[in-house]
């Protein structure tokens, strides 16, 4: 029997590859992804997931979301600003579009399956989600404008609006697909710690944003009613800027006991 769905993927920094374990075994359990909406960390597995997804071959479509990650790494894609004044983050970004306009389809209406990609705008102080109906809009600018974490990277220009991480105000937004009937969501376990250690500025970057999202996470939780949250379970910093291949294989493992874990609950194993 066929099992279709609807993905929602939630922000996570540099734990983005825990979302294709989750997702590898999704697949290896029959389920076919309809549709995905993704923010932050979770747009860059969404619009990959979106370039190269086939559901008569679920095997390939792992391998290729595989790697896509692997080309994404983070710390090749760094380009610092060395003067970070007025709205400038720690890192330039163009380096990351770059890269994003290799691995991804130019527009939204290019992709296997439709996918959603939140932002926020500066300029409003709303969020935005991006699709085929948004017009003529750069798949890779949005992915790129989505996982601008503030301070860190250069907000993206979209139709003469700053935009910057969707985390801000939609890191969860699981009401996207209505009411929530055949949605999965994959968000990150919050943090345990009552008191964190602020020893640097990446600590309070974490910090501050890690508040900012979970904040984030409740409205859309509560209006989605019927959708089904996978908690993902990591070992790994949400900041890791120098992680490496093993750091991904690690994380993809990761995800796919989690997902292991909330499927065999769902399905009664």
């Amino acid at each position: 029997m066929t099992k279709k769905i609807k993905l929602v993927l939630s922000g996570s920094g540099t734990r983005y590859p825990v979302f294709a374990g989750a997702i590898k075994r999704l697949l290896h359990r029959g389920y076919v992804i309809e549709e995905v909406c993704g923010t932050s960390g979770g747009a860059i597995v969404a619009a990959a997931l979106g370039a190269r997804y086939n559901p008569d071959m679920p095997y390939k479509s792992v391998d290729d979301l595989m790697a896509l990650l692997n080309k994404s790494l983070p710390a090749p894609l760094l380009d610092p600003n060395w003067f970070p004044y007025g709205t400038k983050g720690i890192f330039k970004g163009n380096k990351l579009l770059k890269e994003f306009t290799k691995l991804f389809p130019a527009g939204f209406g290019s992709t296997k399956i439709p996918i959603n990609i939140v932002t926020f705008n500066l300029n409003t102080g709303k969020h935005v989600i991006w699709n085929e109906n948004s017009g003529d809009i750069s798949l890779p600018l949005c992915v790129r404008a989505s996982m601008s974490l503030p301070l860190v990277f250069n907000p993206v220009k979209i139709k003469n609006d700053l935009h910057i991480d969707g985390g801000v105000t939609a890191n969860f937004p699981l009401d996207v697909f209505g009411d929530g009937k055949d949605v999965i969501g994959l968000r990150f376990k919050p943090s345990n710690a009552k008191n964190k250690k602020i020893k640097n500025k990446i600590d309070l970057i974490n910090a501050t944003v890690d508040g900012m999202m979970e904040t984030a996470m409740a409205e859309h939780m509560e209006d989605a009613l019927h959708a089904q949250t996978c908690y993902l379970h990591t070992d790994h910093g949400g900041l890791n800027l120098l992680m490496d291949k093993g750091d991904v294989e690690a994380q993809v493992k990761e995800g796919y006991e989690s997902m292991k874990k909330f499927l065999n609950k769902k399905e009664g194993l």
